[in-house]
């Protein structure tokens, strides 16, 4: 296989940039901004690692090799993890939308 195992940890590394973006939009922009930079950065990197890994295994998968619907399985399984994963470990950290006004009542 031309897809090494070091291929699949760093591919499975780049959602620790967006990550940070997210945080970044979530800090500067509240709730919705971390909302929205989530959106847009999980598209384009499951995008991106679709496109990528499936140039990766295609010639392999139409060389011949019987294990190209196993292969396609595990690119489909890390697209989809990778996203949810990006939320699972940020969610906690997104600042609280904060009101309008400090109404206390003693």
């Amino acid at each position: 296989s031309t897809l090494a195992k070091w291929d699949f940890l760093a591919f499975s590394m780049y959602k620790y940039v967006t990550m940070i973006l997210c945080l970044l939009a979530g800090q500067l922009l509240s709730r919705t901004g971390y909302y929205v930079a989530l959106l847009y950065s999980t598209a384009s990197l499951a995008l991106f690692l679709f496109r990528t890994l499936h140039l990766r295994i295609e010639p392999e998968v139409h060389g011949g090799e019987n294990h190209g619907k196993r292969k396609l399985w595990l690119i489909s399984l890390m697209v989809v993890l990778q996203p949810l994963l990006m939320w699972w470990l940020t969610y906690s950290l997104i600042p609280a939308d904060s009101t309008s006004g400090s109404s206390t009542d003693f």
